[in-house]
């Protein structure tokens, strides 16, 4: 899933989903499983999604930190030049 350029920097969970941000401005999203014992694991994939700019092209900057919403339906990304934003769940 990630190659040696790109490093895992930021995670959060919660009860559904967990999301991991990376030094190229991209972020994982993950189901978490209840049932134990499924043949895939605890963690299904789910997506990948590019952060964009307001003219759609891709941020491409490392995500230092995210926080998922209550609910899990809206993430806060932080980035490493200290700019903000908020991603909505597909």
């Amino acid at each position: 899933m990630t190659g040696s350029r790109i490093s895992l920097l930021s995670l959060d969970a919660s009860s559904t989903h967990l999301v991991l941000g990376s030094s190229i401005g991209s972020v994982y999203v993950f189901g978490r499983r209840t049932a134990i014992a499924s043949p895939e694991g605890p963690l299904r994939f789910l997506e990948r999604f590019l952060v964009e700019t307001h003219s759609g092209a891709s941020a491409s900057k490392p995500i230092v930190a995210l926080r998922l919403s209550p609910d899990s339906t809206r993430c806060a990304l932080a980035f490493a030049d200290g700019v903000n934003a908020q991603a909505l769940k597909p």
